[in-house]
């Protein structure tokens, strides 16, 4: 009996023993696992962060190639700038808001290359976008913008930094519903543009100048070319135009029409500039332009707060040379002047 007791105890050591070496490989065990699953954990937070950072970044490219059914301005103004998801725009003196439209460039146009693209006759309508693009954004700004006026026709979407001054042709940032009417309107700008090309192109004036000035304050050298303002400038007008201060029979009123090229090349953009002395304002100007074929036009529009009016419009490349014959009537009095079209 005693044989058999001892034996039964060292059998009991024996297992305790493998117990023993069991548990340890059993924590050996979890412990590598853990340490696998630690190591698992932190890779899938790399992973995940650089997931996020490419989700970012994938955000940022497609808002920048937004297309036009889908954008908004909204879209792309900071937080501080919105209300209800719209964003709050405010045009002041007939400029645009420069955080909703700061301008923005084309990256294809610069100083070296004026003369393989602003300067080729044509070439804007080689990157001008279609209306089915500008169309909903000019809605969009419309809105943006907090018009009254929600009639399209009233407006143009307007590249702050024109085409012909290597402005960006679908940039949001440089695209704004601009109005036709009001003090300083879309005739006004657009005879600026054509006068800021022709100094780029004749080597008068850097590009980068010109970008920078019609995007900050057109309006500002706008004026100054009409010499409605005395704003300092580096600025250097060409083709200036012809001024005429004429005075009424028998009135001691006048008015002083200028011209935005005279003389101008048939096929070219006219601007005829209406300035009264003393000031009227408010009231309605009819102009008449008689042209060398005896053709004639009439243009509707009245003068704004500071007595000043335009009218603007293309004379056709067929048109006959000679000098066109200009009657502005304000106010029941009528004042004659010309101006000449070159083949």
């Amino acid at each position: 009996m005693k044989e058999k007791q001892g034996i039964g105890t060292t059998a009991l050591i024996g297992i305790i023993v493998i117990v023993v070496i069991i548990v340890a490989i059993i924590g050996v065990g979890a412990a590598l696992s853990a340490t696998t699953t630690s190591s698992h954990s932190t890779a899938t937070s790399v992973s995940s962060s650089s997931s996020s950072s490419d989700s970012s970044t994938g955000s940022s490219q497609i808002t920048t190639s937004i297309t036009a059914s889908s954008s908004s301005y909204a879209k792309l103004q900071s937080a501080s700038n919105l209300e209800d998801g719209n964003a709050v725009c405010t045009s002041v003196n007939d400029l645009p808001d420069p955080t909703c439209t700061p301008g923005a460039t084309n990256s294809n146009v610069t100083q070296s290359d004026i003369y393989s693209t602003i300067c080729v006759s044509g070439w804007t309508s080689t990157v001008r976008p279609p209306t089915s693009y500008t169309n909903p954004l000019k809605v969009a700004s419309i809105q943006d913008y907090k018009y009254n006026d929600t009639y399209l026709g009233d407006y143009e979407e307007d590249h702050l930094i024109p085409l012909e001054l290597g402005g960006s042709p679908t940039s949001v940032y440089n695209l704004w519903a601009e109005p036709h009417q009001g003090n300083y309107t879309s005739y006004q700008k657009d005879a600026l543009e054509n006068n800021l090309n022709a100094q780029v192109c004749d080597g008068k004036m850097q590009l980068v100048q010109a970008q920078q000035e019609i995007a900050t304050n057109w309006v500002q050298f706008w004026q100054l070319y009409e010499g409605g303002s005395t704003a300092s400038s580096s600025i250097t007008i060409s083709n200036s135009s012809s001024t005429t201060s004429l005075t009424s029979t028998n009135q001691s009123s006048s008015v002083q029409i200028s011209y935005f090229q005279n003389p101008i090349v048939r096929g070219g953009t006219q601007v005829i500039y209406i300035a009264t002395n003393p000031m009227v304002a408010n009231s309605l100007v009819n102009v008449s332009v008689t042209y060398a074929s005896g053709y004639n036009r009439d243009f509707n529009t009245q003068t704004n707060s500071s007595g000043k009016a335009s009218v603007n419009w293309t004379i056709g490349a067929n048109s006959d040379p000679g000098t066109f014959q200009v009657l502005v009537t304000i106010n029941g009095k009528t004042y004659s002047s010309s101006f000449q079209v070159d083949s």
